[in-house]
């Protein structure tokens, strides 16, 4: 009898071998590099035509799951769950609670997914071992189930990260990608040990009145979205004559004034849409706090830190917000040595009194003018330090991050005003390190998680409930009723510029009056 024919191997014809999700990007990023044709991929990475074709399909698919930080070395897309609703809803929880690194043991996890369960009405949901299993692979946890240890991101997270990196930006600009970070600012804290803000009320357990949350958003080129800053007051009275439209800032307020949800969605949104407008596709990176929820914007695309390694991987924590601060804190010391200099001191109280007088107003021009003085450069190094990809030809020239300028103001000031206790530079600009911007997790809040779950899924409309006004500060008084009387006084400053000798004085005062010129024929 004769023997059956050899089955002939055909080129590009391979035992199905199925790819990591970071081998399938690897695919689908060649292929948009190079244009091969699938056969040649196939042969390639080693498996079949149709795999190259259906990954391609799904390429979309595949990379918003590697954006999301999804697990690398995984084959398969997770399938939908009948209690999708549960695994999606216990997540967010999960990085809600560990966001102010509060301790998350496995059995903690799997009693919050059977109350969520048993309030969506799926009373066949069981949190197995396996359950928690699967869940914990899935975010890439890690830690014992049984022994009730807390479970953390892995420590490989930061490095996986940084791999990502190209990935998750190819495709976008440095001027289209963005990061957003809060930072809380005692705008009246003077350089003496024995003045400063309490430890109560540094962490926040106690209310200061002296404290503002400023919001940064900046991209990748240096170029900053317009400052959120939020305080106590809805109006304080230094601001009477001022409309809020016309501050070079967004000012916000609550009662502890620091970021909640309702201020950060409102802020992104109406930032989502100026990038709308500018016709813009962006990217953008922030950490995982109570108050940044995930939003449906239209232009923006969030992407969230790894909750372990925020402080490494934020760009803005590089370097960016103690630079602002710098400026900030020398502007304010400056304006102390003059104030001192035109009156001097008679009084045991004398800084405690000069730092009074300082108001909001005052805080959000020196922050805005703190925030302008940050070099582009400077910020494009914090990215590069931060693991962004950079054009190997940029220059990464950045501010002097050296504190001998703003140590030789402070010394000034300390000797003038003979401040008991005073710091050095250094702990100066880290007196507000420590102050949280965002909100805490409030009693109910897990409640909360819920039903806002539950309206999002059902499209109900979120109410918004009004915050109490409460006034601070004194208001501003000005004497200049028209264009010409602001106008006769800048000749004025005119004339005291070139009688000092301040020729670069001079010129910033002749500009001003051509813009008030201007105005005024309008």
């Amino acid at each position: 009898s004769k023997m059956p024919p050899k089955a002939i191997k055909m080129p590009g014809s391979y035992r199905r071998n199925e790819l990591t999700l970071k081998e399938k990007v690897k695919l689908i990023r060649e292929s948009e590099k190079t244009g091969k044709p699938h056969r040649e991929l196939a042969m390639e990475f080693g498996i079949g035509k149709t795999q190259v074709g259906a990954i391609l399909k799904k390429k979309r698919t595949y990379l918003d799951e590697w954006g999301k930080n999804a697990n690398s070395d995984a084959k398969r897309l997770c399938i939908r769950s009948p209690y999708e609703e549960v695994n999606v809803l216990t997540w967010q929880w999960y990085q809600r609670a560990r966001a102010p690194n509060l301790p998350i043991s496995g059995p903690l996890i799997a009693e919050q997914a059977l109350k969520f369960a048993a309030s969506l009405g799926l009373s066949t949901f069981k949190a197995s071992d396996g359950w928690l299993s699967n869940f914990k692979k899935k975010h890439k946890l890690t830690g014992a189930v049984a022994s009730g240890e807390s479970v953390d991101v892995d420590k490989d997270t930061c490095d996986d990260w940084l791999a990502r990196l190209p990935d998750i930006t190819q495709g976008y600009q440095p001027r289209d990608i963005f990061n957003l970070d809060e930072t809380g600012v005692f705008y009246r804290a003077l350089p003496d040990r024995s003045l400063a803000p309490t430890e109560e009320e540094r962490d926040g357990s106690r209310h200061c009145k002296d404290r503002l949350t400023a919001c940064l958003l900046v991209n990748q080129c240096g170029e900053f979205e317009k400052t959120l800053v939020i305080g106590r007051s809805a109006k304080p009275r230094c601001f009477r004559n001022i409309k809020l439209e016309d501050l070079p800032v967004v000012y916000k307020h609550n009662k502890k004034a620091c970021m909640t949800n309702d201020i950060y969605n409102d802020y992104l949104t109406a930032f989502d849409k100026r990038m709308e407008r500018q016709e813009r596709q962006v990217l953008l990176f922030l950490d995982r706090t109570p108050s940044h929820t995930r939003l449906k914007l239209k232009n923006t695309k969030v992407m969230f830190l790894p909750a372990n390694r925020m402080s490494l991987l934020q760009p803005l924590n590089q370097g960016i917000i103690q630079n602002i601060k710098q400026h900030y804190r020398k502007r304010m010391l400056r304006y102390l040595l003059t104030q001192i200099n035109d009156s001097p001191p008679n009084s045991t109280n004398a800084a405690t009194d000069l730092a009074k007088d300082i108001d909001i107003h005052n805080a959000i021009i020196w922050l805005y003018y703190a925030v302008k003085d940050v070099l582009p450069t400077a910020v494009t190094k914090c990215f590069a330090k931060a693991g962004f990809p950079t054009a190997p030809d940029e220059t990464l020239v950045t501010d002097d991050d050296d504190d001998s300028e703003l140590q030789g103001v402070l010394t000034e000031v300390v000797e003038k005003l003979q401040l008991p206790e005073p710091m050095t530079a250094r702990d100066y600009l880290e007196v507000d390190a420590d102050t949280p911007q965002s909100e805490g997790l409030s009693t109910g809040w897990e409640s909360q998680l819920l039903e806002d779950f539950v309206d999002d899924r059902s499209g109900s409309p979120t109410v918004e409930s009004e915050s109490e006004t409460e006034e601070e500060g004194e208001p501003q008084k000005t004497s200049y009723k028209s264009h010409q009387e602001v106008l006769t006084a800048l000749r004025d400053l005119q004339v005291w510029a070139m009688e000092k000798g301040l020729t670069e004085v001079l010129t910033h005062f002749t500009a001003a009056e051509d813009l008030i010129q201007k105005d005024s024929i309008q």
